[in-house]
């Protein structure tokens, strides 16, 4: 007599709500759709329908910064970022609020031939450097 094997399915919940929110974490972190499913347990594909279902976004927030950037400068992005413990996003924003607030167009883009119309400490800059 033959012995008959058994499957046994195990039958904890893969997508619960932690992990729902935690997703959004994972790929601003960098994590591929398929790494966050290999890490969970399942297909890419699985992970792909129920984060539709649950209106949960694979896509980076930075996106836009991927697609305007090299390979290496998103990398740098991204180290600095997690150096100040911030995501790629908001490393940007407080980038860009410092050029805003502090005036440093000219400082950061070295146009200096097209400073005419800025600020006084813009032109002064751009005179230093000259």
């Amino acid at each position: 007599m033959r012995a008959r094997r058994t499957l046994i399915v195990s039958r904890h919940k893969i997508f619960t709500r932690e992990v729902f929110a935690a997703i959004p974490l994972w790929i601003e972190l960098g994590a591929s759709p398929g790494d966050v499913a290999a890490a969970l347990g399942t297909t890419e594909n699985s992970l792909r329908v129920m984060c539709s279902r649950h209106k949960v976004s694979l896509r980076p927030a930075g996106g836009f910064l991927r697609s305007v950037l090299a390979a290496e400068h998103w990398s740098v992005m991204r180290r600095e970022a997690a150096r100040r413990g911030l995501t790629v996003p908001q490393l940007v924003g407080d980038v860009m609020l410092a050029v805003i607030e502090d005036k440093l167009f000219v400082a950061v883009l070295g146009d200096c031939e097209d400073s005419a119309g800025t600020g006084d400490e813009e032109q002064k800059s751009c005179a230093a450097r000259l």
